[in-house]
């Protein structure tokens, strides 16, 4: 989009500038400083409402501004879009999941899942040429399904998440109460944290993972066990993230809240 401005009056020798005012999330921008240009392209960005005013200075340093030109930019439809062939299943039964996009010919379709109750990621279906991909529903509770579309190009877009619903959610229903005895330690200390699952079906196992921010690396404390009171020894200085997850006797697991722990020397 192109605006173009003309002076009139003053001393000669003007200079300009572009502002723009998104009405929609109430923030300005500066679009182009002042220069002689009196020309400006501005790329349409995200769907709203928005005000354009030019600056003009002249030689002698007087400015006036322009009056709005008001541009409204319409949200474009979504270049993937991914459906399902129901929004609730009952587990063991079946889901096909369907995509669809604009993108043109030669795109591949990957397909993942989130579980909320486990934190977990799980690919479904690597790139491959086929737009649907059938899964059987596994334990109650609910998953997030998206599709990764690549076009011909190797540019990769992703859907918006599909919700759906197995069985009636019980495994929503267990989770685990995790506490840790210091979020800050030095090289050597020990710190120990405690972990109680909640409902689902008694007869609980706790893991415990954590995530070094600072080497961006996952490491396992403790495995699957009966063992619900766990130590660490702090090892190098660094900000790290702990979990908890806990699994009942059908098997459904839950994932606690986050536990930071930074370790200094």
């Amino acid at each position: 989009m192109t605006f173009t401005a003309e002076a009139a009056g003053g001393k000669e020798g003007y200079t300009y500038k572009f502002i723009v005012y998104n009405k929609t999330t109430g923030t300005w921008g500066l679009v182009q400083n002042y220069s002689s240009k009196n020309i400006c392209t501005w790329t349409k960005g995200s769907a709203g409402d928005r005000y354009f005013y030019v600056d003009v200075k002249d030689a002698a340093g007087n400015v006036v501004r322009s009056e709005a030109l008001n541009v409204k930019i319409e949200a474009t439809a979504p270049k993937v879009t991914l459906t399902g062939s129901s929004e609730t299943v009952n587990a063991g039964a079946k889901l096909t999941l369907t995509a669809q996009t604009t993108l043109g010919s030669g795109c591949t379709y990957k397909f993942i899942i989130f579980n909320p109750a486990t934190n977990q990621w799980f690919k479904l279906q690597d790139f491959s040429s086929s737009n649907t991909f059938t899964w059987t529903a596994g334990s109650d509770g609910t998953r997030l399904f998206y599709v990764d579309v690549k076009d011909a190009d190797g540019n990769v877009t992703r859907s918006k998440a599909l919700n759906v619903t197995i069985g009636n959610g019980s495994a929503n229903w267990l989770s685990v109460k995790a506490t840790v005895s210091s979020n800050t330690s030095k090289t050597g200390d020990k710190i120990t944290f405690t972990a109680e699952g909640v409902g689902g079906k008694a007869g609980y196992t706790y893991k415990m993972v954590v995530y070094n921010k600072t080497t961006k690396i996952w490491g396992l404390v403790q495995n699957f066990s009966s063992n619900n009171t766990i130590t660490w020894i702090a090892g190098t200085t660094g900000d790290r993230e702990f979990y908890i997850d806990v699994k009942d006797a059908d098997g459904n697991v839950a994932r606690s809240a986050v536990m930071n722990v930074t370790t200094t020397k």
